[in-house]
């Protein structure tokens, strides 16, 4: 048996609980400890772990005080699943205390005669798990009959508390009515303040925790009354009023008045959250269905905590067939099918923002909406098509879309922002129907509005910070005129929508320490058995040292004298040894071994792998290579320079100038730049001009045998005064651009009139590597004597042509696919690193190597793998059974709750006999200590009994000493150990 008394001196009650099973968890506290019939022993066993994962689901607790019966409160506690005690008052123009038809908790006063009578009246209810952080609202109001009072009326006080699961009070507060409110005095576990001399008519009550503690305020959070830290969750909540009759002055009550409590409203503070609790010390990470890598913490700490909320973007494909959740507003239809959402205006809606509406969550800040619409216009028609934002006031806050200007005529691309300003293009700059996407981003306080496809155009302007409420899918029509019917493709954003639930693994890499302690000899050979975590000492007297086996590879081996660290060894999977001149031996000390099972791989394939290839993990634990049968494919690409449509220009004026322009014409593509301005290098008295000129070309393929042609001039000229100039030149330069490397592959010589003719065969002939871009640079220098102005005539740089050939891995195909894994596995290539999808699947990408390649892929499996559909509002925990065969060296036992943590140990570290007149006479070495939030404290405990007779501790924490006697050899004793906090420890020890 286990007893606990006053855990962390919270209350002083006791409280028994009996250890059986070896882990229990009761009403906020989880215990974990060795077991009512533990064996202590030298010897070691195999042991056992098995770890699950556990959720508590917070609750959330709302009392609106709107149920029936309207009646007396005892009767309604009765019918609505609260219990009550002590006397209710239940008399209408007299005293009573009820729930009225309006909805609120009232205490109910009339002028009357008083007699000494006392009311205590009490109800309460059980709130479920709400959990360590929270949060608690009590709106109370007050209203009287009359402003004046009666002189030495009675006191009316309101209380309102909370306990936890195990039933004790963690916070109360008392209001004292006296005409009005007049004083309040708030409890945290007993410390309390008051405050005095009020004058109150309404009270805002909140009492809220969070990861910085718990405060209470009477206004609704606008001061703090006072402030401490709950240790255990809330679980039942209670309200009391009480009042003496008794007046000393005169024999009256007060006037008439009445205190309403309108509801109880208790929720949990994250409940938006997916909240992991109690983790061992580690890494952890959530992977999605996908692989992908969503959240991560990491903490050298035990019961270490992180929360997650998984809340995508808002997006709608409209490819569901269903409308709702968008609402229609005053429109005439509004259909989804064939992947569209499809609205037709009523008549006469003209300027009325009707549409199809979608609520969304109101984010402050930066957002981005983009939408695709296709509009269909008719003869003689006037129509709004707008993509809005508006506020919570139905407001327009933004809006961009297709608007016609006057009947008979092509409409108008139309935009604007409210405290901005509104832009259009004009009738006839549109088709009658085509197809647009509108994109609206606002960063700051600056709105960015852009169209692609039937306007093409980026419109820029200040405007309002306004929180955004809803998304608006206008269409409307003027009076009777013909409308347009819009078909809206999608809408996307990076707006958060609503908590959702999480599909995908919570992954630990965990150490886990297994500990031996005795007396080493050199001949001593300790074997760690990593199957069962568990040693096996044995002896051989031909060795010269003390040596360590069985350590796999990569696991810690740490070796302390007594209490002191001398040697730390991370494992190649050979032997350790122990020199004496490292510890001189014998020695009495203890070997750690860190299990770091995630850094051990399973599998390794290191032989040739081509693109095309893919890799299955066998039953054997092997990686099979497989051909998948793909091809490459032959491409073309580039451009004839006719326009400027896939370059992307960009520039860099190192001495500065006026920006460069960008153009087209008679078959180039073209930079233009008027003015340079000269500067003086650091180091150098000559005036100088410099720029580069960048034209990019997009490729983003993984290719092999490229062929690169291209054609390009320029002319760049300079001149200095009275004719002094150094240098003055430009140049042209092809790049290949993979990642953040630029390979130059042709170069002009420098001249004023630079020109290339270009072309390159047999790039990458040998192996399929990536390549992001084509880049044809420009750069031009030069310099004049000092003292001498130096200027630029206008330059420019032109490209004929670019034309790229090129064998290239299909598009469709992601990558070198590893199968048969299970998810929370991974794999690591190159120095990176790639999680398993939900079907054990792991796709190295394309752009990781060049390939075919002889790199090594290999398999290594995570310490914890959970996979499953994690829910917000629930906290997620695991539960740790470890199993020990009879031989254990330590009897522990752990309380937990959500902040806190409080273990004891007794670890047994030798045994010796000596034999007496009246028996055996035994002394015993242990170490006691205790944890706190895993913070260990060697001690002294409380006391130590030995088959049912007290003996004395001698030594110093570390290292104490008891001595006892056994009239005969009767194989073990019965031992107690008392924790000076009440935690008491059972066992046997195993005599020698």
């Amino acid at each position: 048996m286990v007893r606990v008394k006053s855990l962390f001196m919270l209350t002083a009650v006791t409280v028994f609980l009996i250890a059986n099973p070896p882990h229990v968890l009761v009403s906020g506290y989880v215990t974990y400890f060795s077991g009512e019939d533990a064996v202590l022993s030298l010897g070691d066993g195999p042991s056992g772990l098995k770890v699950t994962l556990c959720n508590t689901n917070y609750a959330s607790f709302c009392e609106e005080f709107d149920s029936p019966p309207y009646s007396a409160a005892d009767q309604w506690a009765d019918h609505n699943g609260w219990e009550f005690t002590g006397s209710c008052p239940s008399w209408s123009g007299y005293l009573w205390c009820g729930v009225t038809d309006a909805g609120y908790l009232q205490w109910h006063n009339w002028f009357h005669g008083t007699g000494g009578s006392v009311y205590n009246f009490k109800m309460w209810k059980k709130v479920g798990t709400i959990g360590p952080y929270f949060e608690l609202y009590v709106p109370i109001s007050t209203f009287r009959a009359s402003s004046s009072g009666v002189a030495g009326s009675p006191e009316l006080h309101v209380s309102l508390s909370l306990y936890d699961g195990k039933g004790a009070k963690i916070f109360a507060t008392e209001i004292v009515y006296n005409n009005p409110i007049r004083r309040i005095v708030a409890w945290i576990y007993g410390a309390n303040k008051t405050a005095d001399n009020l004058y109150l008519s309404s009270l805002n009550i909140k009492l809220w925790q969070n990861a910085s503690g718990a405060y209470f305020s009477y206004d609704n959070g606008s001061s703090v009354m006072i402030s401490g830290t709950f240790y255990t969750s809330p679980a039942k909540i209670e309200i009391e009023f009480y009042i003496w009759e008794y007046n000393p002055i005169q024999p009256y009550s007060d006037y008439e008045y009445w205190i309403n409590i309108d509801k109880v409203v208790m929720i949990n503070a994250n409940y938006e959250d997916i909240t992991f609790s109690g983790l061992p010390s580690g890494n952890w990470s959530l992977i999605d269905t996908s692989g992908r890598q969503i959240s991560r913490a990491d903490s050298p700490l035990q019961g270490m905590s992180f929360s997650f909320q998984n809340r995508p973007p808002i997006s709608d494909e409209f490819d569901d067939g269903i409308v709702d959740p968008w609402e229609a507003v005053n429109l005439n239809s509004i259909d989804e099918k064939d992947g569209r959402l499809m609205t037709i205006a009523k008549p006469s809606t003209w300027g009325s923002w009707s549409g199809a509406r979608l609520r969304i969550p109101s984010p402050v800040g930066d957002l981005r909406v983009e939408a695709q619409l296709s509009y269909i216009g008719q003869s003689s028609d006037l129509a709004e098509i707008y993509l809005a934002l508006l506020d919570s006031t139905g407001s327009v806050v933004a809006y961009a879309g297709v608007c016609d200007a006057w009947a008979g005529s092509n409409p108008q691309w139309s935009c604007g922002v409210s405290q901005g300003s509104s832009w259009s293009t004009g009738a006839n700059t549109l088709p009658g129907t085509g197809s647009l996407v509108i994109q609206i981003q606002r960063t700051g306080s600056t709105w960015t509005i852009k169209s692609s496809g039937a306007y093409i155009g980026t419109w820029t302007t200040a405007g309002s910070s306004a929180p955004i409420q809803h998304i608006l899918l206008t269409n409307t029509r003027y009076y009777s005129y013909n409308g347009k019917t819009a078909q809206w493709e999608y809408i996307r954003t990076d707006i958060p929508g609503p908590p959702k639930p999480f599909n995908g693994t919570l992954v630990g890499l965990v150490d886990y320490i297994y500990v031996k302690r005795g007396t080493f000899n050199p001949n001593t050979t300790l074997t760690y058995y990593d199957e069962g975590n568990y040693f096996e000492l044995t002896q051989n007297q031909q060795q010269s040292c003390f040596t360590i086996k069985g350590v796999p590879i990569n696991d810690i081996v740490k070796v302390y004298d007594g209490g002191v660290l001398k040697k730390t060894v991370v494992s190649t999977g050979n032997d350790i040894q122990i020199q004496k001149s490292e510890i001189q031996q014998p020695f009495n000390g203890t070997v750690e071994v860190v299990s770091r099972p995630y850094l051990r791989s399973v599998a390794n394939y290191a032989g040739g792998l081509d693109w095309n290839d893919k890799l299955v993990y066998g039953s054997d634990g092997t990686l099979i290579k497989q051909n998948t049968g793909i091809n490459a494919q032959m491409e073309t690409l580039g451009s004839e320079c006719s326009t400027t449509a896939g370059w992307t220009f960009s520039y860099n004026l190192v001495s500065g100038g006026q920006p460069p322009s960008l153009s087209s014409s008679l078959g180039y593509v073209r930079f233009d730049e008027q003015r340079l301005s000269y500067y003086y290098p650091p180091g150098s008295e000559l005036p100088t001009m410099e720029a580069w000129y960048y034209l990019r070309y997009d490729v983003n393929a993984a290719v092999r045998n490229m062929t690169v042609s291209t054609v390009a001039d320029g002319s760049f000229t300079y001149y200095a005064t009275a004719d002094k100039l150094l240098e003055g030149w430009g140049e042209i330069i092809v790049y290949l651009v993979r990642g953040g490397s630029w390979t130059p592959i042709a170069q002009s010589p420098r001249s004023t009139a630079p020109s290339l003719n270009v072309n390159i065969s047999n790039l990458y002939k040998d192996a399929f590597t990536q390549v992001d871009m084509v880049v044809i640079a420009f750069h031009t220098f030069a310099r004049s004597r000092a003292g001498y102005a130096l200027y630029s005539n206008p330059q420019w740089g032109r490209i004929d042509y670019l034309r790229l050939e090129f064998y290239r891995i299909p598009d469709w195909y992601s990558g070198i696919n590893v199968t048969g894994l299970k998810p929370g596995w991974r794999i690591k290539f190159l120095g990176a690193e790639y999680w398993a999808d939900s079907e054990g699947r792991v796709v190295i990408p394309i752009n990781a190597t060049s390939w075919p390649t002889s790199s090594t892929v290999s398999v290594y499996p995570p310490t914890f793998s959970f996979p499953n559909t994690f829910r917000p509002g629930n906290l997620y925990y695991l539960f740790v059974n470890r199993s020990y065969s009879p031989r254990i060296d330590r009897l522990y036992y752990e309380v937990s709750t959500e902040l806190i943590s409080y273990k004891v140990e007794f670890a047994l570290i030798s045994m010796e006999k000596t034999p007496s007149s009246t028996g055996i006479v035994h002394e015993m070495v242990f170490k006691y200590t205790i944890y706190e939030d895993g913070k260990p404290m060697e001690a002294l405990p409380k006391s130590l009994v030995i088959d049912g007779a007290p003996v004395v501790i001698s030594g110093t924490p570390g290292g104490l000493r008891a001595r006892f006697s056994t009239p005969s050899h009767t194989g073990y004793v019965d031992l107690l150990c008392l924790d000076a906090s009440g935690i008491c420890l059972t066992g046997k020890i195993i005599l020698p």
